[in-house]
């Protein structure tokens, strides 16, 4: 059990995040008001009982939702940042982890294309991971195309945006500890 007190800027938004090794982290938003208050939050960490090794995927162990990428785009979209903090947590906390990054795209567009957008997301999720202080040779970066589908969305299918949202995505696999 930690307390802690934290000074904060009124009318923000900030990301409350408790990690300690052997534990699974907790995180909370809270946003500031307007006057002078205190307010309180509890992070519950409980203990990890999940054994994570080499071929894991980082997003079901550690609830980490798969990051996804608009239509045509490999920029880091808002929500993607907020779940790559989480991947930047689990890095940190394994310093000698290593990944390999694996982006998809879906089935629209030709087959060429859509590899070489995946290459691009999948750089684009690395960098942002070396932009953040991890160290280039702990990661791989590799673009699948529309080579593995989630779903049934394959070319001429009559899908959903968010079926075919589903197959636009990046994983973590851990590739050494």
């Amino acid at each position: 059990n930690s307390a802690f007190i934290f000074n904060v800027d009124c009318n923000e938004e900030y990301l409350v995040r408790g990690v300690k090794d052997g534990y699974i982290s907790d995180e909370q938003r809270i946003r500031t008001s307007t006057v002078n208050e205190a307010n309180e939050m509890v992070l519950e960490l409980d203990k990890d009982e999940q054994e994570v090794t080499i071929g894991t995927d980082l997003a079901p162990v550690l609830d980490i939702p798969i990051i996804y990428f608009d239509y045509d785009k490999y920029n880091i979209r808002y929500d993607a940042s907020v779940e790559l903090q989480k991947v930047l947590a689990v890095l940190n906390q394994y310093p000698t982890m290593e990944i390999e990054i694996r982006s998809h795209t879906d089935s629209r567009g030709n087959a060429k294309y859509n590899k070489t957008l995946s290459i691009n997301r999948a750089q684009s999720t690395m960098q942002y991971l070396i932009d953040n202080g991890i160290a280039p040779e702990r990661l791989t970066a590799n673009g699948f195309g529309e080579s593995r589908l989630v779903n049934d969305c394959f070319d001429g299918e009559n899908c959903s945006e968010a079926e075919h949202q589903l197959n636009r995505r990046s994983e973590f696999i851990i590739v050494k500890m």
